[in-house]
């Protein structure tokens, strides 16, 4: 899975980066149909944004959360795409049973 960082207004650090790519690496074990992801980290005078973009077969899933802090913005981004992705593969699979 190829995963796009991008940052505005700030610079991204290597840390930063390679951890939100470890992050994403958890998604495999959902899904291998994962094709790629996208995620915008965005700091503004207080708030800091991440928005996160998975496509999935021909869905697309995002995320996208506010915070103070930055690592939090993250780490609840990565956790609400987490259970997004879950309740994807759910509906995909009761499709195809029934």
């Amino acid at each position: 899975m190829e995963v796009s960082i991008t940052s505005r207004h700030f610079k991204l650090s290597d840390k930063l980066k390679t951890m939100i790519e470890e992050e994403f690496e958890k998604f495999r074990k959902y899904t291998d149909r994962i094709i790629g992801a996208e995620v915008i980290l965005e700091k503004n005078s207080h708030r800091k944004s991440v928005e996160i973009k998975i496509r999935v077969d021909k869905s697309l899933i995002t995320a996208k959360v506010e915070d103070y802090d930055l690592m939090i913005a993250i780490e609840r981004g990565i956790t609400k795409m987490e259970n997004r992705i879950k309740k994807h593969i759910g509906k995909y699979h009761r499709r195809r049973k029934g």
